[in-house]
């Protein structure tokens, strides 16, 4: 899915702290850079939040 909107996951960050756990994610446009376009954000928060509600 990141691939079809031509977008890399760059790093990842997982903390547990206590009872609380904090998933940090990075993710960039092909040259590395922060994605800031705004039509290309939401497109991916659509996906994800539509393959996260498949799953349950």
């Amino acid at each position: 899915m990141l691939l079809d909107h031509r977008i890399r996951l760059s790093n990842a960050k997982i903390a547990t702290l206590g009872e609380r756990v904090e998933d940090v994610f990075f993710v960039t446009d092909e040259q590395g850079a922060p994605i800031s376009d705004p039509s290309v954000c939401r497109a991916l928060q659509q996906d994800l939040c539509k393959m996260l509600d498949d799953i349950q």
